[in-house]
């Protein structure tokens, strides 16, 4: 399936909703915290990425209701900058499989129980969730984020090692590499702007990694730091020709 289409259908009608969201994988269980949340996808606040490459089990704890058991997928994440507490990440997933009773009761109840108003932009429905006092500001949101895969490098033991750069942002990226940086490390990470032909070495620091067993790499999200106004820019563009 397309990312970008199925990004598209995944944002058709969001929520804001804070409900507990436990991720079952081979390694243990990862707990986090909804942000919002539709029939056909969630975002979630968590200190630990799932698995970026496979499907798996989730499970959605919506207050006095039973959990709901979800098979999902990331579509992409990024780096929550809260307004208070802890640096977080926010992982946005694609549900693959979803009980039809819970498809249901997620179109039911999230606009009548949060009070959403519906309206339709073009084929879509949005969610449009009343304002009140009560409103928690700084939610993260989707970001934009370049679906290209690009060629970057970066130097490890004295040595320029060729990776795969995806799902830019001016945040960060991900990085897909068979020799991953020590976590939390800081390195220079050479990009290549594929549009104007510039290079742009960009300070990074691996946020988390996760082994790739099927492309048999590493997999990172990667977070930029000290970005430059010129080398935000090289990024920027590349996000408007992705």
């Amino acid at each position: 399936m397309d990312t970008l289409k199925s990004l598209k259908r995944h944002h058709r009608a969001r929520t804001e909703v804070r409900w507990e969201v436990s991720f079952i994988t081979p390694q243990g269980k990862i707990d986090g915290e909804t942000v919002n949340i539709s029939s056909e996808g969630v975002m979630v606040s968590c200190q630990e990425l799932p698995p970026l490459e496979d499907n798996f089990r989730m499970l959605i704890k919506p207050p006095n209701h039973y959990p709901i058991d979800i098979t999902g997928r990331v579509v992409w994440t990024t780096i929550c900058n809260p307004v208070s507490g802890a640096e977080t990440i926010g992982v946005d997933v694609q549900f693959m499989s979803i009980p039809e009773r819970d498809r249901l009761f997620l179109q039911s109840m999230i606009p009548e129980q949060f009070g959403g108003k519906m309206r339709e932009i073009g084929n879509q429905q949005m969610v449009q969730p009343e304002v009140s006092a009560e409103t928690e500001p700084g939610l993260p949101s989707t970001p934009h984020i370049a679906e290209v895969s690009l060629p970057v490098y970066y130097n490890r033991g004295g040595k320029t090692v060729k990776a795969t750069g995806s799902r830019f942002s001016t945040k960060g990226c991900h990085l897909y590499t068979k020799l991953a940086p020590p976590s939390g490390t800081v390195f220079s990470l050479k990009v290549k702007n594929p549009q104007t032909g510039r290079s742009i070495q960009v300070d990074s620091s691996v946020v988390q990694c996760k082994r790739c067993v099927v492309k048999n790499q590493w997999g990172m999200l990667l977070r930029f730091m000290n970005l430059s106004g010129p080398d935000r820019e090289e990024i920027q563009q590349i996000l408007q020709h992705d």
